[in-house]
């Protein structure tokens, strides 16, 4: 199957875990990142080309082992109605995950991601490469606006203002847009994109507001 065609499948089973587990649909929105940009490669030639070494392990944060479960689970649920290459691809992928359980997700998931945007490795010459230093968090500005999104999120207009202030805030870089996506919604690493978290702060406002029948407009992300 290719990447594009998976990454698609898992994005219809967050969405349908999201009401009833935002963390869980926070991990599988994770995994996607490994699918996502990938073209008409196949989901096992990722896998194979994207295979990390090791990854930290971790206490607190995410584990692979949690997006692991979820997907074991998936397997047998998704059966009847799923066509077989993706019930094929979604258990090689759980069998990709298993050896990385303790693992941090973030971590592996950037891994992953790190080995398969490196390219094949050669034999030949290495170009000599400048590392850049690490950006900056903006860290108040981060805190200011996790304080208002907090204190807004039970009233729709008031939040929708906060969101699109967010939304054009240029002091609000990717760095920041994804430390406020993991102090408000889900866990979201440093390298996501701007556009990725701040769906995820609005997928957050949606399941808070499904909670409380009263469910709004549509993400406004574009």
């Amino acid at each position: 199957m290719k990447s594009k065609d998976f990454s698609n499948w898992l994005a219809a089973l967050s969405a349908g875990v999201a009401p009833m587990s935002p963390e869980r649909a926070g991990a599988i929105d994770s995994a996607r990142r490994i699918f996502d940009g990938r073209g008409t490669k196949t989901v096992a030639a990722v896998m194979k080309a994207g295979a990390p070494d090791a990854v930290d392990g971790g206490e607190t944060a995410t584990r692979v082992a949690d997006l692991h479960d979820t997907l074991q689970g998936f397997v047998s649920f998704v059966r009847p109605a799923a066509k077989k290459a993706y019930i094929d691809d979604l258990k090689a992928f759980v069998g990709f995950l298993a050896p990385f359980r303790q693992a941090k997700l973030d971590a592996f998931v950037a891994a992953v991601c790190a080995r398969l945007e490196s390219g094949p490795t050669g034999t030949g010459t290495k170009r000599a490469t400048t590392k850049k230093a690490p950006t900056a968090l903006r860290q108040t500005v981060v805190d200011q606006y996790v304080r208002d999104l907090t204190a807004a999120h039970t009233h729709d207009g008031a939040f929708r203002d906060v969101y699109e202030r967010l939304k054009s805030d240029r002091k609000v870089r990717a760095i920041e847009a994804a430390a406020i996506a993991s102090a408000f919604a889900f866990e979201t690493a440093r390298s996501t994109p701007k556009k990725e978290s701040l769906r995820r702060i609005w997928r957050r406002q949606e399941v808070f507001e499904r909670a409380s029948n009263r469910f709004g407009p549509k993400s406004p992300v574009s």
